[in-house]
């Protein structure tokens, strides 16, 4: 029973170890010794970048969840991404704030690595798009921190009247990084809406 086409198939599974060198590891090891005939990753735009001169020399379809552009403009023929990547998102959040808010001078927080930065270049290229909205601050912040006072007072310097602030993956990790912010936002008199552009729907709340 199972299978596809008539055929068995076995799943052969690798721990990436949540890191760059783990993921490359992992996945030298299912083309080299496995000799698998396709990969399933996971949504970590570093650590897929991580392998993509083996994936390029391999040739083996690669599935991938990871936002970063240059993923799929790399490789268009072996990596197979299942979501949109940052550029469509980023422009969705800046489009967002020129229709629906008040809001013109606005500041960029992103995470440092790879995916937090192209998110920022994009809406960087959005906001030019329109001659009313400016930005006035751009800040990042080391990945998995739990401190932003010091990028608030940046924002807050700068006159900042909205802080988009990139975070796109799962609910939880949303959540995260709102609470981290709210204490920050709130001690320089701002509030924290948090939108999710995604399956179809905007999720909003207050913090």
């Amino acid at each position: 029973k199972g299978g596809i086409l008539g055929k068995p198939v076995e799943i052969v599974s690798v721990d990436n170890k949540s890191t760059p060198e783990g993921m490359l590891e992992g996945y030298k090891k299912l083309i080299e010794s496995e000799k698998v005939i396709g990969v399933l990753t996971n949504t970590k735009s570093p650590q897929i970048i991580a392998i993509t001169p083996v994936a390029k020399q391999a040739g083996v379809a690669t599935v991938i969840g990871g936002t970063s552009p240059k993923l799929t403009d790399d490789m268009q023929n072996s990596f197979l991404r299942l979501r949109p990547n940052d550029d469509v998102m980023s422009t969705g959040l800046v489009q967002f704030i020129k229709e629906n808010t008040p809001f013109k001078r606005i500041g960029i927080l992103h995470d440092v690595a790879v995916n937090g930065t192209s998110m920022a270049n994009q809406q960087e290229k959005t906001v030019k798009l329109y001659p009313d909205l400016k930005i006035v601050a751009r800040v990042s912040y080391p990945t998995n921190s739990g401190q932003f006072k010091e990028q608030f007072e940046v924002m807050k310097k700068a006159k900042a009247e909205n802080v988009v602030v990139d975070e796109r993956h799962r609910v939880d990790e949303v959540d995260l990084v709102a609470r981290r912010i709210a204490p920050a936002s709130r001690e320089r008199g701002w509030g924290v809406r948090q939108r999710g552009l995604g399956d179809h729907r905007i999720r909003s709340r207050e913090r």
